[in-house]
């Protein structure tokens, strides 16, 4: 069944964020410490993400992107913090939150390792 051009709603983004259903967008800045930068090649970055994201669904999006951190460095060896403060693992992240990873110093020199 062929649908007519009049039979269709125009949508529009502020639909969705006058009602609640779209989630507000938020920038979130990354920065990463010498060891990591040589992974991702990049000093500091951002990430806009949906705000109130989970910070351990978050920390997923950055192991997807350098799946090479999570092969070479074990659960324990990275550090991290949000404004300046260790994470809760459940806590949610906000616009403007800026996230540091580190790697442990006595880590900072392992090979790979390899879970699973």
């Amino acid at each position: 069944m062929a649908v007519k051009k009049s039979q269709l709603k125009k949508l529009d983004i502020s639909d969705f964020t006058k009602s609640g259903d779209f989630p507000k967008p938020c920038k979130i800045r990354i920065s990463y410490d010498k060891t990591l930068q040589k992974i991702t090649g990049k000093k500091e970055e951002e990430a806009i993400v949906s705000d109130g994201i989970p910070f351990m669904i978050f920390l997923g999006t950055i192991f997807s992107s350098y799946p090479a951190i999570e092969l070479k460095y074990p659960p324990g060896v990275l550090g991290f913090t949000v404004n300046g403060q260790p994470p809760d693992n459940f806590g949610i992240l906000n616009d403007g939150d800026e996230i540091f990873f580190t790697v442990s110093s006595e880590f900072a020199g392992i090979g790979d390792y390899h879970h699973g």
